[in-house]
């Protein structure tokens, strides 16, 4: 018997896939690939921080505060606590500013009253304490990555873990230029993406599924790459100079070059 779905808002079906593996049972290997890639390339994020840091670690204890902008951070912020692991390890996690930004006001407040589960398993759970507090006093902004309402040179790391896949590809380069302006001069820029060749074919076996997709525009690593020029990338896993075709993500990690 079909579960039924009337208690969805609107909402349910445009902020996040993670509703039809929660409402369908024969979603599991799908999820598990998802999840996969989205740990995998969350990791590739908080690998290119840990090098950053240890590059910049002299000029970054000297410095006041830390901002971090997690943009469509999604329920739990997973990218955040990765990096902000990162932070404590190098004994920085006490000046860190944590800016939540997402077009879906609840997924902001869930995630600042850290309604989900801790991934113990990836994060350790000795820091669950500090980095709940940096999540409930962190500044939550509802809007849209094309028009991010910060100044300009004003965040030192910028995160975007799984963000692209989910805009229109009209606003994908406005979106990478926004990174960028927000981003201080010298300041990590960290990107994470999915990439399926086929994933037209994917869309088709699902149009008449119960709750569908949500949209999902992916794209792959040397097209997003482009439009990152104003950033100097150090570490990146790309499947395409791999060779690694069933390796279905992506990441990159940078710095701002100086204007």
């Amino acid at each position: 018997m079909k579960r039924t779905h009337s208690n969805l808002s609107a909402e349910d079906f445009t902020t996040s896939s993670i509703i039809r593996f929660g409402g369908l049972d024969d979603y599991i290997e799908e999820k598990m690939m998802v999840d996969y890639f989205i740990i995998e390339g969350n990791l590739g994020i908080s690998r290119g921080v840990r090098m950053y840091l240890l590059n910049q670690i002299r000029r970054l204890k000297e410095v006041k505060q830390i901002k971090i902008l997690d943009a469509g951070c999604a329920i739990g912020a997973l990218t955040s606590l990765l990096v902000m692991q990162e932070l404590a390890r190098a004994g920085l996690l006490h000046k860190t500013k944590l800016i939540l930004l997402d077009v879906s006001e609840r997924v902001i407040h869930k995630t600042q009253m850290r309604n989900f589960q801790f991934p113990s398993n990836l994060v350790n759970s000795l820091l669950k304490f500090k980095i709940y507090e940096k999540l409930r006093h962190s500044k939550g902004l509802v809007a849209s990555c094309e028009d991010i309402p910060l100044k300009d040179n004003s965040i030192d790391i910028s995160l975007a873990g799984f963000l692209f896949q989910h805009l229109h590809d009209k606003t994908k380069k406005k979106a990478a230029e926004e990174l960028q302006r927000v981003t201080k001069p010298g300041g990590f820029i960290g990107v994470a993406e999915s990439w399926f060749e086929d994933h037209s074919d994917y869309l088709k076996i699902h149009e008449h599924d119960e709750i569908p997709l949500a949209h999902e525009a992916p794209i792959s690593y040397r097209r997003l790459r482009q439009n990152f020029k104003n950033t100097e990338i150090f570490e990146a896993n790309s499947p395409i100079r791999r060779g690694t075709e069933n390796e279905h993500f992506y990441y990159f990690c940078g710095m701002k070059k100086a204007a």
